[in-house]
């Protein structure tokens, strides 16, 4: 299988070689630690796992997809381990594409995030606006590692959302409440972050092909897929005006993401939004289409913004405070919704007439109760009535509320050497 990605490299002691890790699947099972030899470039599988470091004297400290750490020997020359590895720690939080949150300083001080592992199946629910969690039924169970977006219909009577399969994303579409869950997508190796047109009848989404483009097709698979936008550049989520007229999606420009829009069947050039030299994404039209939320992080920190749409450089609202990301506008129009960057839900009453005002953010309710957060664009979406939400429980449910602990342990290399050697006597 071709590769599709290099994460987490290490210099080992002498700066000959690099630990490196590589995946040629979508399954994290399927990832390999790898030593590289500089500068010819040769490549050595040592194991599977997510992420490894190098640790004096002799020792080679690496994460699991299930979530435990272990050790084994390993000199910086060697091109396999020495003996088998020990088991040193379970319940280290893996998240989307193998990212594991740990670190180990000279000192012997262990630093990692708590929590489920990406592997781990979790469930689709309904939550409320206070929090309660109420499992979708029949049970609908996915990997978290990787998805990348769900959406509601107009109606609320159908889920469209992207899985993850042994070789590829692909968008399904589930029937609720207990109706059917069918697969769309058969095309590409990457089909994710739908969203609906207006009347229910299609989706639009990302599709990597020949190259990473918007495509349009029919919900119930009565049609074949159509592209409907393809630019110079990978693009990295869109959505369709309610009128049809506009597709706004965001792009990874040169240095930064960038929001532009084009007028389907009249705009040649695409339009461009918002395009500096901050990170802009996720955005999001609101209802009537004259308001365009999106996240910025020119002040240093990801927050949530507003501008009117389409003429963006006229105003510019800022609606979160200390931090948020993923909004979403509610189905009347008259709330944000977003979450902050303490992990909770968030929502704000906006009123866009005669000038637009946003009131102070209220928090809804954590999402560190095993509700699984958003990576770069909204991993929710509001019923009508918007009175619950749809989202991913994790699995361990309760008990996965570690993601925004941090613990750290003292003294921990002495533990990890004599767990090693023990091991091997």
């Amino acid at each position: 299988a071709a590769e599709l990605g290099l994460a987490w490299p290490d210099v080992l002691p002498g700066g000959k070689r690099l630990l490196i890790r590589s995946r040629r699947s979508l399954n994290p099972d399927d990832f390999d630690i790898v030593a590289v030899d500089i500068p010819s470039g040769k490549r050595h599988i040592i194991t599977r796992g997510l992420v490894a470091r190098y640790v004096e004297p002799g020792y080679l400290v690496f994460v699991r997809a299930d979530g435990a750490l272990v050790a084994a020997r390993f000199e910086p020359g060697d091109n396999e381990l020495r003996g088998s590895a020990s088991p040193l720690l379970e319940g280290i939080m893996t998240k989307q594409f193998g990212s594991v949150d740990i670190a180990i300083s000279r000192n012997g001080t262990l630093l990692y995030v708590p929590g489920a592992s990406a592997g781990s199946l979790g469930e689709l629910a309904w939550v409320s606006r206070d929090g309660a969690v109420t499992p979708l039924q029949p049970t609908v169970n996915l990997t978290p590692s990787g998805n990348r977006g769900l959406a509601l219909s107009p109606d609320g009577t159908r889920l469209a959302l992207d899985v993850v399969g042994p070789q590829s994303v692909d968008l399904w579409v589930k029937q609720l409440p207990s109706g059917p869950f069918s697969r769309l997508t058969f095309e590409g190796r990457s089909n994710i972050r739908p969203s609906w047109t207006a009347d229910g009848k299609s989706l639009i989404y990302i599709s990597e092909r020949n190259n990473t483009a918007v495509w349009r097709q029919r919900a119930d698979g009565s049609s074949p897929p159509e592209l409907l936008y393809a630019g110079p550049r990978v693009i990295n989520e869109a959505q369709l005006s309610r009128d049809g007229r506009w597709l706004v999606y965001r792009e990874l420009g040169d240095s930064s993401r960038d929001v532009y829009g084009i007028r389907l069947g009249q705009d040649t050039v695409p339009v461009p939004l918002l395009t500096s030299r901050f990170n802009e994404y996720a955005p999001a039209l609101s209802p009537d289409g004259a308001w365009l939320a999106y996240v910025s992080n020119e002040s240093g920190t990801p927050e949530v913004y507003v501008r009117p749409f389409p003429r963006t450089s006229e105003a510019r609202y800022q609606v979160s405070r200390a931090g948020g990301e993923a909004p979403r506008w509610s189905r009347n129009g008259r709330e944000l919704f977003y979450e902050s960057a303490a992990r909770e839900m968030m929502v704000v009453s906006v009123k866009s007439s005669p000038a637009f005002v946003a009131e102070e953010p209220k928090r809804l309710f954590a999402m560190g109760t095993g509700l699984a957060n958003s990576s770069v664009v909204p991993y929710y979406d509001l019923a009508p009535g918007d009175s619950r939400f749809i989202m991913l429980r994790l699995g361990g449910g309760e008990q996965n509320a570690g993601g925004g602990q941090l613990v750290v342990v003292e003294h921990w290399l002495q533990e990890m050497r004599a767990k090693v050697d023990e091991g091997q006597r």
